[in-house]
């Protein structure tokens, strides 16, 4: 059941896709509001209503319906609402065999200036802001690139294998 009886424009359609959800603060605090629920908005309670929620609303509830009786439906791509920064690391050292993160001190970083930010909700946005914060600290530039270079190579090796489905670090 849609919250808004108005017609599903494509933005919002393609923010469910990308797993936007600002497109539901509002809603969300009416929801959390009227419910009286605690939920603080980093937790990973709270990303995986807000989503559910912007799925609603986009009407993907009503899709496998419409594919029923012949009509062309757009779904959005899977994401893994589950997936932490923390199951990330721990799936790259699966897959590359790494016997010990040094490496983790750069997702910390990266969770402390994002708290709460599931993998799957990481985009070009957050890594630019992380990568000014680093340089506006004094590190060399150099360093700075070492620290994007692995955080790319964890979000490559899950694309590779599916666990994701886009690495927000290519061009940045």
């Amino acid at each position: 059941m849609r919250i808004s009886s108005e017609p599903v424009t494509p933005p919002v359609v393609k923010a469910a896709a990308r797993g936007d959800v600002s497109f539901v603060a509002a809603p969300m605090k009416q929801l959390i509001h009227e419910t009286g629920l605690e939920l603080n908005e980093a937790s990973p309670a709270y990303q995986r209503l807000a989503y559910e929620l912007l799925r609603t609303e986009a009407g993907f509830e009503s899709r496998p319906y419409g594919t029923r009786v012949g009509h062309a439906v757009q779904t959005p791509a899977h994401t893994h609402s589950d997936l932490t920064l923390d199951k990330l690391v721990d799936y790259w050292a699966v897959q590359t065999k790494a016997k010990t993160n040094t490496d983790g001190s750069v997702f910390n970083e990266f969770k402390q200036q994002h708290p709460g930010l599931m993998a799957y909700a990481v985009r070009k946005t957050h890594v630019v802001q992380f990568r000014d914060s680093l340089l506006n600290k004094g590190l060399s530039a150099k360093t700075v690139d070492k620290k994007l270079n692995f955080l790319r190579t964890v979000f490559e090796i899950a694309l590779d294998s599916d666990t994701i489905k886009l690495n927000p670090i290519t061009s940045v």
